[in-house]
């Protein structure tokens, strides 16, 4: 189980029996890669029209990237509704506006609501940390934006993945966080052997 830190571009583990005990498990849509059940997301109070039916938590995706229709109704709401003033440049969105009256970002999962405030989907300089590309079309792919707020624990072995809400754990010392570190591969080698 891992989690990317806010505050620095670093893995973070956890022993996979505490985040069990505060974890929603979804399981896997399809035998191989981890995706899983997408019923819908939103952006505040506007249901983003989608095709999109399940989400890749992926690890190796620095965005959150969807279809280029939904990305664009995103862009547009920002616009609209919430007074962004957004441009291209080389691929990339950049808005400017008051970050904190934009809305949260919510993908429904399995019935459950896991939610993204513009902190997280907004990066350095106004850049949108979302991406729309052909080739997503029918997915999401949740990357670090959102494994920078929510834990994930993989699990290859039930086929599911656990997701529950990160918090804030920069009152650990550093001996306690490599023991923590240290108690995930040893869980992870146990369960192997």
């Amino acid at each position: 189980s891992f989690f990317f830190s806010s505050r620095r571009r670093h893995t973070r583990f956890l022993p996979v029996s505490w985040a069990r005990r505060c974890v929603q498990e979804t399981d896997l849509k399809t035998e191989t890669g981890w995706f899983i059940n997408l019923d819908s997301f939103n952006l505040g109070p506007h249901d983003i029209q989608s095709d999109a039916v399940m989400a890749l938590v992926d690890s190796g995706s620095s965005l959150l990237i969807m279809g280029l229709d939904e990305f664009s109704q995103i862009i547009n709401l920002l616009q609209t509704k919430y007074g962004a003033e957004c441009e291209e440049q080389y691929g990339k969105y950049y808005c400017e506006g008051d970050y904190s009256r934009w809305p949260i970002l919510r993908f429904i999962i399995n019935g459950h609501s896991y939610e993204l405030t513009s902190q997280s989907y907004v990066g350095p300089q106004g850049k949108i940390m979302i991406s729309g590309r052909a080739y997503a079309k029918g997915m999401v792919i949740l990357g670090d934006v959102y494994m920078r707020s929510y834990y994930c624990i993989f699990d290859a072995d039930d086929k599911k993945i656990g997701i529950t809400k990160a918090v804030s754990y920069t009152h650990l010392t550093l001996p306690t966080i490599y023991s923590v570190q240290i108690s995930v591969v040893a869980v992870s080698l146990k369960k192997k052997i």
